[in-house]
C-alpha cells in the first residue's frame, strides 16, 4: 500500500503503537465507544478529538473498518498484557478459595471497564460482517482457561480436572460479556455483588470438583455422628448395658437356690 508521494504506508495492525498520532487515535476511539455506537463514529469527529487531521488519519489506516479492527486487536493486547502479571502473583498463592477469588476479581475488574465495553461491543457488531473480527477476544478467552486450569491444578491439596475449570471460566466469560453488551439486569459491570455472586459459584464448583467438600446434608450428618459417638465415649456409655427388672417369680426362684446352697454346705 502506497501514499500519492510513492512511500509506503504504515502497517495498520502491527507497530503503530509507537507513533504518537496513532496511539491519539486509539485513545480517543476507546473513548468514543463508551459513548456512541461504531456507526455513530465519524472520521472527522474522531480526527478532532485526537486533534490531528483526517489525512493523518488516512495515512495510517484505510479505512474505519481496518481501524475499528487495529483497536480491537491493540485492546485485547492490552488486557492479555495485564492478565500475565496477574497469573505471575497468582501463581505464589497456595489456597484455593483464594486464588479463584483474586481470579474472579481481576476478570470482573477487566471487563468492568467501560472502555472495554464499548470494544466488546465494537467486535460483536463487526464480528457479524467478518468472524476474525472476536478473533482476539477468543484467543483472550483460551489463554485464560488455560493458564487458569494450569496455575488451580497446582495448588497444593487439591485434585481438578482441567475441564472443570474451563466450564467455571466459560460461565464467568459468558455472564461478564452479556452485562458488558446488553448493560442489563440486576447485576453491574465491575461491582462488589458481581464479584461475591461468581466467586462464590466457582468456589463452590471447583471445591466440589476437588472432592474437598461433601454436600451440606451429608455432612451435617458425618459431624453430628461424630459428635455423639465422641460423647458417648467419654460418658462410657458404649460399655454400659441395660438389664430388665427380675420378675416375681425369678426372684423367688433365685432365692431358693441360694436357700438350698446354703444347707448343702452345712
Amino acid at each position: 500500500m502506497f501514499s500519492k508521494s510513492g512511500r509506503k504506508k504504515k502497517d495498520p495492525v502491527s507497530g503503530t503503537m509507537q507513533d504518537q498520532r496513532t496511539r491519539a487515535l486509539y485513545r480517543q476511539a476507546c473513548g468514543m465507544l463508551t459513548e456512541m455506537d461504531m456507526d455513530e463514529m465519524s472520521i472527522a469527529r474522531l480526527a478532532k478529538r485526537a486533534e490531528c487531521s483526517v489525512g493523518a488519519f488516512y495515512g495510517r489506516f484505510p479505512d474505519k473498518t481496518v481501524f475499528l479492527d487495529f483497536v480491537i486487536r491493540q485492546t485485547f493486547r492490552r488486557l492479555t498484557g495485564a492478565t500475565e502479571q496477574f497469573f505471575e502473583s497468582l501463581e505464589r498463592d497456595v489456597s484455593l478459595d483464594s486464588a479463584v477469588k483474586k481470579l474472579i476479581d481481576h476478570l470482573v475488574e477487566t471487563f468492568g471497564e467501560s472502555e472495554t465495553a464499548g470494544v466488546l461491543r465494537a467486535a460483536t457488531k463487526l464480528s457479524m460482517t467478518n468472524a476474525s473480527t472476536k478473533q482476539p477476544l477468543v484467543d483472550y478467552r483460551k489463554f485464560v482457561e488455560e493458564k487458569a486450569a494450569e496455575i488451580l491444578s497446582n495448588i497444593p491439596d487439591t485434585d481438578i480436572d482441567s475441564g472443570e475449570t474451563r466450564s467455571v471460566m466459560q460461565i464467568t466469560f459468558a455472564t461478564l460479556l452479556d452485562i458488558a453488551l446488553n448493560d442489563a439486569g440486576p447485576m453491574r459491570a465491575g461491582s462488589g455483588t458481581l464479584k461475591s455472586i461468581l466467586s462464590e459459584f466457582a468456589v463452590a464448583q471447583l471445591d466440589g470438583a476437588s472432592g474437598r467438600v461433601e454436600s451440606d446434608s451429608k455432612a451435617d450428618r458425618k459431624r453430628a455422628k461424630s459428635e455423639q459417638a465422641t460423647i458417648a465415649d467419654k460418658l462410657g456409655l458404649k460399655r454400659r448395658t441395660v438389664t430388665k427388672p427380675e420378675t416375681d417369680k425369678k426372684k423367688s426362684n433365685r432365692n431358693r437356690l441360694n436357700r438350698e446352697t446354703e444347707n448343702d454346705k452345712l
